[in-house]
């Protein structure tokens, strides 16, 4: 059995976009993958919760762990209970795309900006056939935007499911997030 090295694997992202053709390079879809996780995801959910899931997706026995990290991944509905203010409870019932989603976006971005560029001995191309176009710069940077945005939404879901049953997260702690800030200058 191949251990797993990443959350998400290259034929779950197929298969979450159809735009990504069957015949896309799963190295290249690999690579990608593990650029996201490391680049968004490890950080927002923390270093040891990010391992022990890469370990239970590698374990032969899943009752070691936590039921949880299955939602985790999937996602689910859940009972949300927060602290609001000072002894006060916020309950209801919350629904949630989970993490192999959120992975699935981020890594959709970047799909999405470099995913038909190849390094030659001539420098950086763009694949282009006879019967296919550019995509505009813009139009990319817009799409990219969309896609990191939706995967933002999605994982935020998921740490306020996991704030939510902190007694079956043992391995997450606060996590150091860095938030992505965009500027516009006006001339």
């Amino acid at each position: 059995m191949k251990l797993l090295t990443t959350i998400l694997q290259p034929s779950q992202l197929i298969t979450q976009f159809p735009q990504i053709t069957a015949h896309a390079d799963a190295d290249k879809l690999q690579l990608f993958i593990e650029e996201a996780e490391f680049k968004y995801v490890k950080e927002k959910i923390t270093d040891p919760l990010y391992i022990d899931l890469i370990n239970y997706l590698n374990s032969g026995d899943k009752t070691a762990f936590p039921a949880e990290y299955q939602i985790l991944l999937d996602g689910g509905v859940y009972q949300n209970i927060q602290t609001q203010g000072c002894n006060t409870r916020e309950t209801g019932e919350r629904i949630f795309k989970g993490l192999l989603s959120a992975i699935g976006y981020y890594t959709f971005s970047i799909c999405i900006m470099r995913g038909d560029m190849n390094i030659t001995r001539f420098g950086s191309v763009y694949k282009s056939e006879e019967h296919s176009e550019n995509i505009d710069w813009k139009r990319k940077v817009h799409d990219e935007k969309e896609a990191l945005k939706t995967a933002d939404i999605y994982i935020a879901d998921c740490i306020s499911f996991v704030q939510s049953n902190r007694v079956k997260f043992v391995k997450f702690s606060r996590p150091v997030l860095k938030n992505r800030l965009n500027l516009t200058v006006i001339n």
